[in-house]
């Protein structure tokens, strides 16, 4: 539903759909670096890019690249 939000350019929906995504992963994932929460994050930073609000934006990003870069050992592992 956020997505769509932000494909058709009502950022304020999105913003609100993605922070209760984020939440309901948070509260129900187990791991607190599940690719998930990591993809809320991301979206969130290009939201609030979008938005023009480019600190906000890098705090998200920067706590998804933290995220992607625990999974990055995890997934090289992985049979191909």
């Amino acid at each position: 539903l956020a997505e769509r939000y932000k494909e058709q350019n009502e950022l304020n929906r999105a913003l609100k759909y993605t922070h209760k995504a984020l939440d309901i992963y948070r509260k129900t994932l187990s791991n607190p670096t599940h690719p998930l929460i990591a993809r809320c994050l991301n979206n969130l930073g290009a939201i609030y890019d979008t938005q023009g609000d480019v600190n906000r934006s890098f705090e998200y990003y920067e706590q998804a690249i933290k995220i992607y870069s625990h999974l990055a050992p995890s997934l090289s592992n992985q049979p191909v």
